[in-house]
């Protein structure tokens, strides 16, 4: 019996699925200009933050993510709203401490249904185009999202 558990355990890792890389998807820059993900030159690691207008906990992770934005600078961060490219825009003039990442709106909801995001606000990890983790929602204890982001970066 414990040989036959020992094959079973063998034969799942042998077909164990490596992470599939980012899907392409389509996103608006704030001013109306359609762009596709593979034109968006990211580094091999770097941040996607997707977030909805108007959103209490989207407004949460943002300013969370307000003290990481330098501490990010070697990676890309951008951000994706879940909107029309005005909606976009009206997001990041709430947010003037992330002026200097990269935002974009999903109107069509491409990027969020491609990239399997299936909680809003999101933050996902991305090294060497494949997700290497994700952050959904947002965590009562203060510092959760900095930790996870700290260790990420620190990680060789």
């Amino acid at each position: 019996m414990r040989i036959i558990l020992i094959l079973i355990v063998l034969i799942q890792l042998a077909h164990a699925k490596k992470p599939a890389p980012s899907p392409d998807f389509t996103i608006t820059t704030p001013d109306g200009k359609t762009i596709k993900s593979d034109q968006l030159k990211l580094p091999n690691q770097w941040l996607l933050v997707y977030v909805e207008p108007n959103s209490r906990f989207s407004n949460s992770v943002l300013n969370d993510l307000k003290d990481q934005q330098q501490a990010t600078a070697n990676q890309k961060m951008i951000v994706i709203v879940g909107a029309q490219p005005a909606d976009a825009k009206a997001t990041l003039d709430r947010f003037p401490h992330m002026k200097s990442v990269n935002w974009y709106a999903d109107p069509k909801h491409d990027a969020l249904s491609k990239m399997q995001i299936a909680g809003i606000p999101c933050v996902l990890g991305m090294k060497d185009n494949v997700v290497e983790w994700r952050f959904t929602g947002t965590h009562p204890k203060p510092g959760h999202l900095h930790s996870i982001l700290k260790t990420w970066r620190d990680k060789k």
